[in-house]
């Protein structure tokens, strides 16, 4: 099994590719040394000259704190910079790696929408089979990287072509504000944030239970002044058919 995955590593080092690999890997490097398949996971990253550049742990339960989401390079002459942002937005911390070899992205001064509605679906997919026919050359094309690469540059090409992005419209801009959000709510929010933050610094089963009580209070409020809100919206135009459906466009962010 890892003959098989890293052979993959040995092609791109004869190559002489720089490459970056992350996911969650199920792998607790917190073990290493302790456990013999992570320690011989470890070493043989070490072995293909991949260096870890996350070492701290990524997600945190009650009962236990794991380092199973990785980042490992074998560019190792690099300035790079790495870390684990604190946050939940899920159970695994997000973790991030930025190198100065990286190419430059292009960066919108104002946050960008995709213009989904009023797309033809059928126009899409017939100027993507044409696409893809005639680029796709599966016969000169042996490498699967090559292929895949080829199919997300047409793919996105085409759907900048069917549903480019554009600037938000006013009712966008206010549905994405979430009105529900009362300044308590968001109060609320920075609390919770702080404790999150107790509960990695500390990692203390008390403080875990605590701020996971303090999580699931704050999102049954949150869901409660969000069906509020929308009911706020609606109710009063039950008996105004015409006010009811402009009602239901707003929700859905119809124009």
């Amino acid at each position: 099994m890892h003959g098989l995955k890293f052979s993959i590593f040995h092609e791109l080092n004869d190559k002489k590719y720089i490459y970056f690999v992350c996911g969650d890997f199920n792998i607790n490097l917190m073990h290493y040394s302790k456990v013999k398949c992570v320690t011989d996971y470890v070493d043989m990253l070490h072995s293909l000259s991949c260096k870890l550049v996350i070492d701290k742990p990524t997600r945190i339960t009650k009962h236990s704190t794991t380092l199973i989401d990785h980042i490992y390079t074998n560019d190792v002459k690099s300035s790079i910079v790495s870390g684990i942002i604190i946050d939940d937005l899920s159970d695994h911390l997000p973790i991030f790696v930025i190198s100065e070899k990286a190419s430059p992205q292009k960066v919108y001064s104002k946050r960008k929408v995709r213009k989904i509605n009023g797309i033809n679906a059928e126009h899409f997919i017939a100027d993507l089979q044409s696409r893809l026919t005639s680029k796709l050359k599966f016969g000169q094309l042996t490498s699967v990287n090559l292929q895949l690469e080829l199919l997300y540059e047409t793919f996105h090409t085409i759907l900048e072509d069917h549903a480019p992005l554009i600037n938000p419209s006013r009712k966008q801009k206010q549905l994405s504000k979430k009105p529900w959000m009362t300044a308590n709510i968001h109060k609320l929010v920075r609390k919770k944030n702080k404790m999150f933050h107790k509960v990695y610094n500390k990692k203390q089963t008390y403080a875990y239970s605590v701020y996971k009580q303090f999580r699931n209070s704050l999102n049954r409020t949150i869901k409660i002044a969000k069906n509020s809100y929308y009911e706020q919206l609606i109710n009063p135009n039950k008996n105004n058919s015409k006010k009811l459906w402009q009602s239901l466009g707003n929700l859905i962010n119809l124009k």
